[in-house]
């Protein structure tokens, strides 16, 4: 009697009925001299629960390339679009507008006299309301938490002190003094008008009384 191929031998067509059926099946009946009958309904078995597997992992859509790999990537900080954080009780509204929508290119330089080396200024001219720009503002210019930057607009004569509190921004927004651009010293010292808080997780504005 011929000595058995490892591929007739019960172990190795049992571990091809379940990771393979067809091969399985095919194994079975050719090699194995069981009834019929139990042939048949161990096919079926093997053959349906393979189909199940194949179908389902046909059905599940791998994420694409460009997809975020978890929710928590989606919900960028200072991007309230894709933001789960949901709104503040307090909250007046949202610093959702992108400051690149400005029609004036911002330039953003050092204050002259400033004696801490962190505070910014940049200079403007439009009828917009800054808080509502200030998250977008902060994640493209602010080059660390440290620093302190203001807005002048000559539009409306303010200007806008913005500040980070680790989890917030503070916006401030002072009565502009003329030529405070050109000097430290002078900076801030207009009269407060508003005062803010903007929040990084999902832009909420809170007015700050």
């Amino acid at each position: 009697m011929d000595k058995q191929k490892f591929y007739q031998k019960t172990w190795f067509i049992v571990l091809a009925l379940i990771f393979f059926a067809p091969l399985g099946v095919f194994l079975l009946f050719k090699y194995k001299q069981w009834k019929t009958p139990v042939k048949i309904i161990i096919a079926v078995v093997a053959l349906l629960l393979f189909l199940v597997i194949w179908t389902s992992n046909l059905n599940s859509t791998p994420p694409s390339d460009n997809a975020p790999a978890n929710n928590l990537e989606s919900a960028v900080v200072g991007n309230p679009a894709t933001s789960t954080v949901p709104a503040r009780e307090k909250a007046i509204g949202e610093s959702d507008k992108n400051i690149d929508d400005v029609n004036k290119k911002l330039v953003v330089g050092n204050v002259r006299n400033d004696t801490t080396g962190n505070w910014r200024i940049a200079t403007i001219a439009e009828s917009i309301d800054i808080t509502e720009y200030a998250l977008s503002y902060y994640n493209k210019y602010f080059e660390d938490d440290k620093e302190v930057h203001a807005i002048v607009n000559f539009t409306y004569n303010t200007t806008t002190r913005i500040s980070c509190l680790g989890d917030r921004l503070n916006v401030t927004v002072h009565e502009y003094v003329k030529k405070e651009e050109h000097d430290a010293k002078l900076l801030y010292s207009g009269e407060v008008l508003k005062d803010y808080f903007v929040y990084l997780d999902n832009g909420d504005i809170e007015e700050v009384k």
